[in-house]
């Protein structure tokens, strides 16, 4: 059966518990962060092997097939470090190879402003609210 196929998961708990995770339609994906300050979850010596980085790779990077959209809902983070930037950049790169477009939303305006300083802004599609950000996955 194809990753389309599939019935449409209403909402999901991450094996980390770091993402809640909904799929409203095939082929899109929303997932919100779930802790506001995910430093432990970053914890290790590289991005490969935070735990953070291998939630998303089991619970989502796995999952997505080519042609699929991700929201990633920042709404309750309020801490964000290098080291979650550092993943954020993996996962997009990761997002990439597959042909998964990701768009990012709900940055708090301390997140946004780091974004910006990493030029984040620029590397990624940001939207501000998950509403807008849901469709305009859909539209495109």
């Amino acid at each position: 059966m194809s990753p389309h196929a599939e019935e449409c998961i209403t909402v999901e708990l991450s094996s980390g518990r770091n993402l809640l995770i909904e799929r409203p339609a095939p082929g899109l994906w929303v997932a919100r962060f779930t802790r506001p300050d995910l430093r432990p979850q970053l914890d290790g010596v590289g991005v490969d092997d935070c735990a953070l980085y291998q939630d998303l790779k089991a619970t989502l990077l796995d999952r997505l097939a080519s042609g699929d959209r991700l929201v990633l809902n920042f709404g309750l983070v309020l801490y964000f470090s290098t080291a979650f930037y550092q993943v954020v950049v993996q996962l997009r790169h990761d997002l990439q190879a597959k042909q998964v477009r990701l768009l990012l939303c709900a940055l708090v305006p301390e997140v946004r402003e780091v974004m910006q300083v990493m030029r984040g802004d620029k590397v990624f599609e940001i939207v501000h609210t998950e509403e807008q950000a849901v469709r305009k996955a859909t539209r495109s």
